[in-house]
C-alpha cells in the first residue's frame, strides 16, 4: 500500500510539472490609458509620461496613430516615452488639452491607448517696460515657442483704439 501511495504521489507531481511546463504564456498586451494634467508652456523635449506596458511574450513596440493638435507630441517607439515635440501647441488659450492615440504591440497582439494631457492655465501677465513719445506703451510677453525668449510689443493709442505698431522678437531675457 505504501508503494501505491508513493506511485500516486509521484504521478501527481509529474503531472503538475507537465501541466506547468505546457501552460501557454499570456499573449496579451497590458497598458492603461494616460490622463494627466501639466502646466502650459513646457519646453520642447520635456517629458510628459512613460507608458507602462507589459506583455509575457515578444518585445513591445509603440506607434503614435493620431494626435490633436498634430505635431504636439513625440513618442519613442522603443521605450514608450512621451515628450513635448512642439511647445508652442501646449498653450492653454489655444489648446486646453492635447489628445493622442497610441498602439502598443508585442508582435502578436496590439492594444490601443488613449492619451489626454490637460493643460493648466499659467498667468502670463505682460510686463510693461515703458512708454514711448508717440503715445503708446512697450510691453513684453514670454515667447511660448522658446523658453527664455521674449516678444517685445509696441502698442500705439490712436483714437482710443489699440494698433500693433511694431513687433520685435527680442530673443533675450530682461
Amino acid at each position: 500500500m505504501k508503494k501505491g501511495i508513493k506511485l500516486i504521489a509521484i504521478a501527481l507531481l509529474a503531472s503538475s510539472v507537465i501541466i506547468t511546463a505546457c501552460k501557454k504564456k499570456d499573449e496579451a498586451v497590458y497598458v492603461d490609458d494616460v490622463d494627466i494634467t501639466m502646466d502650459e508652456n513646457p519646453a520642447n523635449g520635456e517629458s510628459i509620461e512613460n507608458l507602462d506596458a507589459t506583455s509575457e511574450i515578444g518585445t513591445l513596440g509603440y506607434a503614435l496613430t493620431s494626435e490633436f493638435p498634430a505635431g504636439a507630441i513625440k513618442l519613442d517607439s522603443v521605450s514608450g516615452t512621451l515628450t513635448v515635440r512642439d511647445a508652442y501647441l501646449f498653450n492653454f488659450e489655444i489648446n486646453p488639452s492635447i489628445t493622442a492615440t497610441i498602439e502598443v504591440t508585442n508582435g502578436t497582439n496590439t492594444e490601443v491607448v488613449d492619451v489626454t494631457v490637460t493643460l493648466s492655465d499659467v498667468d502670463e501677465v505682460p510686463a510693461v517696460i515703458g512708454d514711448y513719445r508717440d503715445g503708446g506703451i512697450d510691453y513684453v510677453l514670454n515667447n511660448p515657442r522658446y523658453k527664455n525668449q521674449l516678444y517685445l510689443y509696441r502698442i500705439k493709442f490712436i483714437n482710443l483704439t489699440l494698433r500693433l505698431k511694431q513687433f520685435v522678437d527680442a530673443g533675450v531675457g530682461l
